[in-house]
């Protein structure tokens, strides 16, 4: 399931691999701290292990309820 949901975020913040940030910075999910830094990674595969990690630590944090579609998962990474 959650690999599903990490490959789902990364189409969605990416814009299927297409977006710049992802391009230029390897960052495939939007990830950022703060409002204001957008993170950036030395590989691609770097980048989506961050945002398997992300997603794994909150759905670790929130249990099997699948909130997390509802929630901004870039906004989760800064609290």
């Amino acid at each position: 399931k959650r690999k599903a949901l990490v490959s789902a975020t990364f189409r969605l913040e990416t814009g299927n691999g297409k977006s710049s940030l992802w391009q230029q910075n390897n960052n495939a999910g939007g990830i950022k701290c703060g409002n204001e830094y957008m993170f950036s990674y030395q590989s691609k595969e770097q980048g989506y292990k961050a945002l398997e990690t992300l997603i794994n630590n909150i759905y670790k944090s929130m249990g099997s309820t699948y909130q997390l579609l509802d929630m901004n998962i870039v906004e989760v990474i800064a609290e």
